[in-house]
This record gives C-alpha cells, sequence and structure tokens, in this order.
C-alpha cells in the first residue's frame, strides 16, 4: 500500500481524541474554510479548545547511494490549537500539555517515533477573541528507490519497525 501523510494525520487525531475529549475538539486539516469554521463555532459553543493537526512538510536527505535512492523523509506535523482562554482547563497551554503527553514517542505506521519540534504562538484573533498556538512534531520514514538505472523506477516507503540511535544504526528495515 503506498504511503500517504493523510494516513499519519489521522493516526495522530486518533491518537488525542481520547486524551482531549473532555477539553477539545479534533480534527484533521479541513479542506474548505466552511468546515474549519464550522468547527470552530461547535469548539466555542461546547468552551472547548479546537486542534487541528496537519501535514506541514518534509526535509529530504541526500542519498549516498550508488545503485540506489535511499533518503531518509523527515516529515512535520503540526498541532493548531485554539482556544478562547491561554490558562483555564480548557486553555491553551493546559491542552498542550496534554498533546505532549499524548504524542511525544508516539510511532505512528511506517515511521520513527514522534519528537517533538517547537511551540509556537501563531495569532490572537480579535473577531472571535480566540488564542492559536502551533506545537510541532516530526518523524522519520525511509524512501527507497530500486533500479536507478532500469526500466522500474519505483518509490517505496520502506517500513520502518525499530531504530537504535544509540549507535545510530536502523535494524528491521523492510520495504
Amino acid at each position: 500500500m503506498p504511503f500517504n501523510y493523510y494516513d499519519i494525520e489521522n493516526e495522530i487525531a486518533t491518537k488525542l481524541t481520547a486524551p482531549l475529549t473532555a477539553v477539545a475538539l479534533v480534527t484533521v486539516l479541513f479542506e474548505n474554510e466552511k468546515d474549519r469554521k464550522t468547527a470552530q463555532d461547535q469548539s466555542q459553543k461546547d468552551d472547548k479548545a479546537l486542534v487541528i493537526v496537519a501535514y506541514n512538510g518534509s526535509d529530504f536527505q541526500n542519498s549516498n547511494s550508488l545503485n540506489y535512492l535511499n533518503q531518509d523523509d523527515s516529515m512535520t506535523f503540526v498541532c493548531n490549537v485554539m482556544a478562547n482562554n491561554l490558562r483555564s482547563t480548557n486553555g491553551i497551554h493546559n491542552v498542550i500539555r496534554l498533546i505532549k503527553g499524548a504524542l511525544l514517542g508516539f510511532q505512528p505506521a511506517n515511521s520513527s517515533r514522534l519528537v517533538l519540534k517547537s511551540i509556537e504562538f501563531e495569532s490572537r484573533d480579535t473577531d472571535t477573541a480566540m488564542w492559536s498556538y502551533n506545537i510541532s512534531f516530526t518523524c522519520n520514514k525511509k524512501e527507497v528507490q530500486a533500479n536507478v538505472d532500469g526500466d522500474d523506477d519505483t518509490t517505496t516507503s520502506a517500513n520502518l519497525v525499530q531504530t537504535n540511535f544509540d549507535d545510530k544504526s536502523i535494524n528491521n528495515i523492510s520495504s
């Protein structure tokens, strides 16, 4: 099955749903503004924060292989947290604490464990009185392309089963 960033977005949103149920509405990035506005209105009505999970890009490492391409895809996923309060139970600071607790070390399928990248203030919307912060996580996966000079240039995402960062070796890689 081909790799899809949307699958990891869904895994992250699913992982966050249980620990955030009482304080936030969790969803993946919306396809249109109307859906975002509807979710934002619902979260305000329920006096909950809104957490939107989105793939935020990748950095690729150079391949040093001669006969095939073998690159690390360092993926960034962001949880955009919007709430009317900073310090209440349903406020930004508590929701960010809960997100960190749920996602730090979580391992989506076919990738390494999530590590915290940054927490950043995004904005304060004066019309809706909502604060917005982004908490970003990264994880890695392998991109492998065999037969670079042949007829079948197929790129696959390798399944990363275990990573040993102590000796910088990667074990149990399968495609």
